[in-house]
């Protein structure tokens, strides 16, 4: 990683000394009082000031205080050509990182300086990863125990150790994210950055200096150095969410860190070493995105050494109770004991039977909803929205003959204007629980049974469509 010194020194023969040992490791910025060093402090990312505690025209201990005030998150360690007591506890007090004395050998000051910017590496990284935690790991975790995730998790576990990049393909809301943190937690060690970058929520005009980066004064706006996503992830993870969204150009520079273990922040001209394993996620099809030329084919090899197909809920019911009690726990612990829900059992009927669009997030949704709104301590069908409640209706209904059917649509008489495949079945319900409603004399008990529903689902539906 690129690091920039900037010494503060009234003598030049130090100056030019400490210049000649430093800047072969390190970008060296000179410079003999404050007034000069304020204005590149003002303009440049400053990693480490060296200043020297007895100035020409200044004290340096007033120097420090103006420093540490001003720029808080910098480190200074202060240079003097003599060593007394009360200089070092005056400048240890005032924040000065460490100080040392002008003969103090080459060799031993660059291994100073190396811990110095170790340290200071270390806390900006875990600031990063701190701020980029979107949720509790158990809630990233939580997939489900049937044989088709038992199966995913299997495969998954191929990449342990291995290093390879992943990709994850799945309908929107199946869990990419949480599958892409079971690889991460597979490694067994916190010390990993596993860092996430979702493409498709991120501004574009803001993607690029997300992922890679860059200096301060890069562009308008960059006020101060911005470390990117591809920088956080090194020696761990890095996922990034729809990765389908990446623009051309984006897609061309993520191959080139990945051909050459080298990221260039916006703005820098030098590049930054960096390894990183890649795990990408996208609801899109891949493969046909390269035959249309809107995805970069060199680019898809390089992310899919493994791919991993997380299923959608409706393929794998089983798992529905499971997840559901996880979410409908989750969300009375958030709401307290004092409001906790339950759910009727008819509403668990109805969830298996709903075919689950948006999948695992959408069941999350609906709990969270659920837990909010519902006044009751219990769940029940009437709490549901109209297409899940409905979700029992025309299920594998053994009374739902040929006969009946016609009759429905015989009272449709396709007089309907067409229309979207939704609203023609919703116009089908209705018409055919109006006939089931009239074959038993109005009466709803005996029709809500012989279609195969309770009374209150069957009520629910018929105050939706006004039958």
């Amino acid at each position: 990683m690129s690091y920039t010194l900037l010494c503060i020194d009234d003598d030049p023969d130090f100056l030019n000394n400490i210049n000649l040992a430093l800047s072969k490791h390190y970008e060296v910025i000179l410079c003999q009082n404050f007034r000069t060093a304020r204005l590149i402090l003002d303009e440049k990312d400053i990693d480490l000031v060296l200043l020297d505690i007895h100035l020409d025209q200044e004290d340096g201990i007033e120097v420090l205080k103006s420093i540490k005030s001003l720029y808080p998150q910098i480190e200074v360690m202060m240079l003097s050509g003599d060593r007394h007591a009360r200089q070092i506890v005056e400048s240890m007090k005032l924040g000065a990182c460490d100080y040392l004395t002008k003969d103090t050998n080459t060799s031993e000051i660059m291994s100073y300086i190396d811990r110095i910017l170790g340290h200071k590496h270390t806390r900006d990284r875990l600031s990063a990863m701190i701020s980029d935690v979107k949720a509790p790991a158990q809630q990233q975790q939580i997939m489900g125990t049937s044989q088709e995730i038992s199966r995913l998790l299997s495969q998954a576990g191929r990449a342990k150790g291995v290093g390879v990049n992943v990709l994850i393909q799945g309908e929107t809301g199946t869990g990419k994210g949480a599958l892409a943190r079971y690889l991460h937690d597979l490694e067994g060690t916190n010390q990993r950055p596993f860092i996430t970058l979702h493409c498709a929520e991120t501004p574009v005009n803001s993607l690029e200096s997300e992922l890679f980066g860059h200096e301060k004064g890069s562009s308008v706006g960059a006020h101060q150095r911005k470390l990117g996503k591809i920088e956080l992830a090194d020696g761990g993870d890095l996922f990034l969410a729809q990765v389908d969204q990446l623009s051309e150009e984006l897609q061309l520079k993520l191959l080139q860190v990945l051909k050459t273990n080298e990221v260039f922040r916006l703005g820098a001209v030098k590049p930054l070493k960096v390894s990183f394993r890649l795990i990408v996620s996208t609801s899109k099809d891949l493969p046909i995105l390269v035959r249309q030329k809107q995805f970069r084919d060199d680019l898809y090899q390089r992310c899919c050494t493994l791919r991993l197909n997380v299923p959608a809920l409706r393929e794998r019911i089983s798992d529905l109770d499971a997840l559901t009690d996880y979410f409908l726990e989750k969300c009375n612990a958030a709401h307290g004991d004092a409001n906790r829900k339950t759910l009727h059992p008819e509403v668990r009927e109805a969830l298996k039977n709903y075919e689950w669009p948006g999948n695992v997030k959408q069941l999350e949704s609906l709990m969270q909803s659920l837990v909010t709104v519902t006044e009751q301590t219990q769940i029940g069908i009437n709490d549901l929205p109209l297409g899940v409640a409905r979700a029992t209706f025309l299920k594998d209904q053994p009374t739902l003959t040929m006969s009946k059917i016609g009759g429905a649509l015989y009272r449709m008489n396709f007089n309907t204007p067409k229309d979207t495949l939704p609203k023609m079945r919703r116009h089908f319900e209705r018409e055919y629980i109006h006939q089931i409603i009239e074959e038993n004399g109005g009466n709803k008990t005996l029709a809500a049974k012989e279609i195969g529903l309770t009374r209150a689902a069957l009520y629910h539906i018929l105050k939706e469509n006004k039958v």
